[in-house]
């Protein structure tokens, strides 16, 4: 199996760890051969409408992931906006003059709340810096993740469009050709009558 083949056939996305009905790939793969591509029944299956059929839902499948996950990396970087806001506005607050006796002295504590979360928590400024960090890094994280299976499914989708045009010109050629062959021996059939 060489590099390219490893790589299509891989169909997992690294944003989901359990499969959803929304982001399922379908089985994209390039076509090398079209000669031996077509001379499977398997691929001809239903004629070659249904064929293109397929083929075209293959790659709305991909595109419709693709949207998806190009939805979920928007909410994940507004979700990154939004901590580092939150981690600017508490480090001008530590900066005013009232900050010492606020924080220290009474115990204020600071209210911590993620877009991606539900949960609302009450943290001490060392225990919210450490909250802050960790959903920082744990965005940069889904990110990057997303950031990978949308070129992946870029990818794929791609692929996927080739395939379809790929298809339709071989079956406009033979197409053509068989019209050709027709054609000659009809005017070989005529010219012997004469």
């Amino acid at each position: 199996m060489d590099t390219q083949e490893s790589i299509e056939s891989f169909a997992d996305l690294i944003c989901c760890k359990s499969r959803s009905k929304e982001l399922q790939l379908p089985e994209v793969k390039r076509i090398k051969d079209i000669r031996e591509f077509m001379a499977n029944k398997k691929s001809t299956k239903g004629g070659f409408d249904g064929l293109i059929d397929r083929m075209n839902a293959n790659f709305s499948q991909c595109d419709d992931v693709l949207k998806v996950l190009k939805e979920k990396l928007n909410l994940k970087l507004a979700s990154l906006r939004k901590v580092k806001q939150d981690m600017m506005e508490l480090n001008r607050d530590l900066k005013t003059n009232g900050a010492t006796k606020k924080y220290v002295t009474e115990k204020t504590k600071i209210t911590v709340r993620f877009m991606d979360e539900v949960d609302v928590l009450q943290l001490d400024i060392p225990s919210s810096l450490e909250r802050y960090n960790n959903k920082i890094d744990s965005l940069f994280n889904e990110i990057l993740g997303l950031d990978g299976d949308i070129d992946y499914v870029n990818f794929l989708t791609g692929i996927a469009r080739l395939n379809v045009n790929y298809v339709q010109e071989w079956i406009k050629m033979e197409q053509a050709a068989s019209a050709q062959a027709n054609e000659t021996e009809l005017e070989s059939d005529s010219s012997e009558s004469l």
